[in-house]
This record gives C-alpha cells, structure tokens and sequence, in this order.
C-alpha cells in the first residue's frame, strides 16, 4: 500500500505529489500511546506526497507544520480502529488461556504486570489485555489458536530491544525468553556447526556456549548482549560483519513455526503445492516485473516479505525452500519458536587495519572491492559536527 492510499483508507484527505507516490520503498511505523497523554504519536513513512488537512477550529498547527498533523491524526485514528472488543476483557481472556490448557501460574493480567510488558526500548506504548509466560512449543500453539478462534490479537515478545514497537500489541502478548535451550546438532557441510537454539536464547549466551566449539553466529547485531534468537530472526537483525557473512536470514537453515490457526510445521517441510504456499507462487509469479523492478538490492533488508529470493528459486528451478520468507516478516506469517542455524568457524587470525579517507564517496566506493578480506566494518566520522 502507498501513502497515499493509506490516508484515504483513514479518511484523510491526500493528494500525490507531481511524480507520484513511491510504492516499492514506502516504511510505515505506527508510534501511538492511547495510555500515556504526555508521549507523542508519529508516523515515519517514505513516498512523496502533498497533504491536505483540515485542522479543527481555532486549532493552530504546530512546529511539525501540515504533514505532522496528517500524521498524528492517522495515528489517533489507528489507535481507535485497533481497540480491542470491549466484551473480551483480561480476567476473560485469562479463563479462556487457561481452558486451552495454558497453566493460570503463567498468566499475567494485573495492571502492574500487563505495563510492564506495554513499550519497548522505542516510544510506542499499548498496553496487552494479557500477557503469557511461555515454556513449550505448545504453548504458543494454545495461545495462538485461542487468539485465533477469537480474533484477539497476538504479539511474540523476546527481549523489547526493538525500536518500531515490534514487541507491543493491545491483545496477548508472548513473552518467549524462558524458551532459552541451545545445542549442537553437528558438522556443516560447508564448514561450521548446524545449531538448535530456541527463540528465547540471547545472542551473546549462544555466541558463549558456540565459542567452545570454535564457531559463533555471524550476525550478531549491536544489541547482542539483550536480543534473542527468535527476534533477531524476525527482524532479519544484522552487525559490524553481516557485509562479509550475511545477515540473521543467511545463517537460518529451518525455523520452527506457529501459524495462525495454531498449527505448527518446520518450513524446511513445506511443500510448494501445498496451500496456501501454492497461491503465493502464483502470486509472485503474477507479479514477477514489479518484483524484479522495485525489489530493493541490498546487503540489509527488513522492510517486507524476501519475494525476490523465492522468485529466484523458481527461476533457477530448485525446491522451494521457504525458511528465508520468515525471516524479516516480523511475525506476521508465523511464530518462531526455534530455529536450526548455521555457525561459521571463527577467524583464527585477527588484525586490526585503519584506513584514512578526505572523501566520504571514495570511502564508499572502497568498500566493495575490500568484502574479500574485510570481516568487521565501522564507519567513524570524527570531524561531522
């Protein structure tokens, strides 16, 4: 969806720019915090367009001008469409976690407990109905087909290291970190280990336990000593190396699943004439020139589901392997529970090179050309005032 788009579904009135608005890069964050009056709601979204906004009468706009208005009044119109049906109140929604089979003691609904889990690292705040302690694979199978049978949203929660509010939602919240069990399954064919590690597990915890066996997960991101498996994965998280070793979706071999309607697979196992994998075939078929023409060649890309990988599978005519079509959906296509990883050898020299640049696009242009030996990268600007 453009921005353009997005607003008139609101009701907000919008008209495009002179070029259009920009489809293919358009990000999207919802920051809106019905429980707290004195935080802020905004949006950051990318496309071009030129807004029209009727502001109430005798209201003046502020510093953020017509566009910061059109956006804090879409954001105040999404809190409203999101409020959950006041007929499903915590203590029910707690009875019906427990006739699923999900143990009371692992139940949170009173208001102290339920704030804490409202907000992230990042300024957006909602606070859940209910929050679940999960110890099992099952779980989260419980949980999500009770919020499935009753339309109750359902948000996976590892450390709350994100920013965009990943790990907030107003329905039943997962908390996932006491999914925390690792372990080595043995020898890549490639090099490395093939590592169990439970969406729950903190990077730098795996990347200790990976070191004795001479290997470690390569993409590990700048929040490592807090953020877990399950939501690196999610987030296709990256770090100082990923341009030499990939990002998180580039050590995933299979990921284990909740979907849903609360039914689990591991998607190694997915088979491409199954539904409803059949119809996004088609889907991504039917729209192999917008892919091709407004997919984003990046090294780092979390913005979207990764079409452009599985199109390239199809081309190339192997077996669909879907595992990378999880990573970076935030969520939105399944719970992962636990994953099989790769961890490459660590390096067993190390040395440290600094190299002086006067010009940042002859910095840049170096960078290319140096991903042969280069493992870690840092860019420092000591003169950017």
């Amino acid at each position: 969806m453009n921005s353009a788009t997005f607003f008139k579904k609101l009701d907000l009135g919008i008209e495009t720019g002179p070029t259009g608005t920009n489809v293919a890069d358009m990000t999207l964050v919802l920051v809106t915090n019905p429980n707290n009056p004195y935080r802020k709601t905004a949006f950051v979204f990318g496309g071009e367009a030129t807004v029209k906004v009727s502001l109430p009468e005798g209201q003046k706009p502020g510093q953020g001008g017509r566009n910061t208005h059109l956006v804090l009044l879409a954001a105040e119109k999404m809190a409203q469409l999101a409020k959950p049906d006041s007929l499903m109140d915590s203590e029910t929604i707690k009875k019906g976690l427990v006739a699923a089979g999900i143990p009371e003691s692992q139940i949170e609904i009173s208001d102290v407990g339920r704030l804490g889990y409202a907000s992230d690292v990042g300024p957006i705040s909602l606070t859940p109905l209910a929050v679940v302690g999960v110890h099992s694979h099952a779980d989260v199978e419980k949980a999500v087909k009770y919020a499935y049978d009753h339309a109750i949203p359902i948000t996976a929660r590892g450390a709350g290291s994100g920013l965009p509010a990943q790990s907030v939602g107003s329905g039943i919240v997962l908390d996932m970190r006491s999914l925390d069990k690792m372990e080595v399954l043995g020898d890549h064919p490639e090099g490395g280990k093939i590592v169990l590690a439970q969406a729950g597990v903190i990077c730098t915890r795996l990347n200790a336990f990976l070191k004795g066996h001479g290997v470690f997960l390569a993409s590990y991101p700048a929040s490592t000593d807090m953020a877990t498996i399950g939501g690196m994965i999610a987030n296709n998280a990256s770090g100082a190396n990923s341009c030499k070793l990939g990002t998180t979706q580039h050590q995933v071999l299979d990921l284990h699943v909740v979907l849903v309607d609360g039914t689990s697979l591991w998607t190694f196992e997915i088979q491409s004439d199954w539904r409803p994998w059949n119809r996004i075939i088609e889907l991504i078929r039917l729209n192999k020139d917008a892919i091709e023409n407004s997919f984003p060649r990046v090294p780092k890309n979390a913005s979207g589901y990764n079409v452009l990988d599985i199109l390239r599978q199809l081309e190339a005519g192997v077996f669909v392997d879907w595992t990378r079509l999880f990573a970076h959906s935030e969520g939105t296509l399944g719970i992962i529970t636990e994953a099989r990883l790769r961890a490459v050898p660590l390096a067993t020299q190390k040395a440290t090179c600094i190299v002086y640049f006067t010009d940042l696009q002859e910095a840049c242009g170096s960078i290319p050309g140096s991903m042969t030996w280069l493992l870690l990268f840092r860019y420092s600007d000591d003169h950017q005032s």
